[in-house]
């Protein structure tokens, strides 16, 4: 079964993603969230997730400097990167 992650700072678009898609049926497990792009690098080089769902604005470490450093120390996995702002 493949893995996805989610980060997004705000906690009612973490849980409308884990809700509005059918994952399981889709073949994915959900293994974590994070609501900072801190937590969500840290979580993403250590559990080396298959799909990665990224707030492009978060704090502490911007979703694409979040997929930057990420793929810098090796992350290979799939990146979306979710934005509610029009400017992107």
């Amino acid at each position: 079964m493949n893995t996805v992650f989610i980060a997004d700072d705000e906690l009612i678009i973490r849980q409308g993603l884990k809700c509005i898609i059918d994952w399981e049926g889709l073949g994915f497990t959900i293994i974590g969230e994070a609501s900072n792009g801190e937590d969500a690098l840290n979580f993403i080089l250590k559990e080396q997730p298959d799909l990665v769902l990224l707030d492009i604005r978060m704090p502490k470490i911007l979703g694409i400097d979040v997929v930057k450093q990420a793929r810098k120390q090796g992350f290979e996995g799939k990146v979306i990167i979710l934005s509610g702002f029009t400017d992107f």
